[in-house]
C-alpha cells in the first residue's frame, strides 16, 4: 500500500504527517475491510484471527483492533509517531 501511494503520487514529500495520515485513513477505509471478531469469536477463543493488521491488509476481515493496528503499522512505516489508544 505503501509504495502504491506514494508512485501514485498520492503522498509527496512536501505533504504535512496530518495529510499523510488523512491519506493512508482514506485509503484504508476504501479497502472493503469487512467486520470480523466480535463477542462470538471471542467466546469461541477466534478473536485473534481478527485483531492483528495482517488481517485487516491482506485478509481484508478485521475487529477496531486490527484496523488500528494497520494504521498504526504505516505510519510507522512513514516515520510517524503512532500509537493505539483504549478506554
Amino acid at each position: 500500500m505503501k509504495a502504491a501511494l506514494h508512485k501514485q503520487g498520492k503522498i509527496t514529500p512536501q505533504m504535512s504527517q496530518k495529510q499523510i495520515a488523512q491519506v493512508y485513513y482514506d485509503a484504508l477505509s476504501r479497502l472493503g475491510v469487512s467486520p470480523g471478531g466480535g463477542g462470538e469469536a471471542a467466546k469461541q477463543g477466534r478473536s485473534v484471527e481478527y485483531d492483528s493488521p495482517y488481517a485487516c491488509l491482506v485478509n481484508r476481515k478485521a475487529d477496531c483492533v486490527g484496523r488500528a493496528g494497520a494504521f498504526n503499522l504505516l505510519m510507522h512505516l512513514e516515520g510517524i509517531s503512532a500509537q493505539g489508544v483504549s478506554g
